[in-house]
């Protein structure tokens, strides 16, 4: 993703199997999530237009670079024993 930003640029929806991505070492509680280190959301937020949509895995997206939270939704995954879908419309 660092190399190729502008893959971003007119996206309406991106999703990001962020399972095993680095998250900041404390749980949100606002948000009921683990989220992602700054670099992801921040990337993501300058690259994407306003209002795509991005869904993430395990991770949520950190609200302070314009990601809202808008659902989330617990799901089956045997790899990891369950999984929960964050979905986030960016808000510039």
């Amino acid at each position: 993703a660092k190399m190729h930003p502008s893959v971003f640029e007119g996206a309406d929806i991106v999703f990001a199997y962020s399972t095993v991505f680095p998250a900041v070492e404390q749980f949100n509680v606002e948000l009921g999530a683990l989220v992602l280190q700054p670099e992801w959301s921040q990337m993501l937020a300058t690259e994407c237009q306003e209002g795509c949509i991005a869904i993430t895995t395990d991770r949520a997206l950190d609200p302070q670079f314009g990601w809202e939270l808008i659902d989330r939704l617990d799901v089956e995954n045997p790899e990891v024993f369950g999984s929960t879908g964050y979905l986030h419309i960016l808000r510039k």
